[in-house]
């Protein structure tokens, strides 16, 4: 049909544009992350400052932007480190959304290396998130809890840019093969101080 023919062409139309980012994502080392442990999994939980805090298995994942300072500032967003640790890696991610959807609005963007998420729902997100993913893989897509029916929906993301709400819906990565990187554009809300 024509509607498929132009989904068809867009995705195309994408794939030609983004692969030029990836060596630029490529050179960009990533470290471990263990703050992620809806993501990853818990390893274990230890005590900082007097607050017990999960320790997730690592994943290569950064976020860029603002952030919550999960172990400082809890209730203001901060400027991520990433931005001037990886500033030409910063400028393409934003360029990436740009190309896709220059009207999206986030505040944070994350990069995930060869990361499988587990089944989970992303607690410091607010509205709506754009999601895609790019390298060489198969499979690697997305798969999402529709609100309406409680099924969960596999969406492709390569190359191919979904929007759903991460807050509200339980979504997962299927497995995959190859090098994938995920791109997350969402905005993080602050969290409320007790009174």
């Amino acid at each position: 049909s024509l509607i498929l023919l132009s989904k068809l062409i867009i995705i195309i139309m994408f794939e030609n544009q983004l692969k030029e980012f990836i060596p630029i994502i490529e050179k960009t080392k990533l470290k471990s992350n263990i703050h992620r442990t809806g993501v990853s999994g818990v390893k274990y939980r230890g005590n900082y400052s007097g607050r017990t805090i999960a320790i997730g298995n690592p994943i290569k994942s950064q976020s860029f932007g603002l952030l919550i300072n999960r172990l400082k500032d809890r209730y203001n967003l901060s400027v991520s480190a990433q931005n001037e640790k990886f500033p030409e890696c910063y400028t393409a991610l934003k360029e990436i959304a740009n190309i896709i959807d220059p009207n999206f609005q986030y505040n944070t963007i994350t990069l995930n290396k060869n990361v499988k998420a587990r089944l989970h729902k992303d607690g410091s997100n607010v509205g709506i998130s754009m999601i895609v993913a790019i390298g060489d893989f198969t499979g690697g897509g997305l798969y999402i809890e529709n609100l309406e029916t409680g099924n969960m929906e596999l969406k492709d993301i390569k190359y191919n840019p979904v929007y759903f709400n991460g807050y509200l819906s339980q979504h997962e990565t299927e497995e995959f093969v190859g090098n994938r990187y995920s791109i997350i554009y969402y905005n993080t809300k602050i969290k409320s101080k007790r009174t």
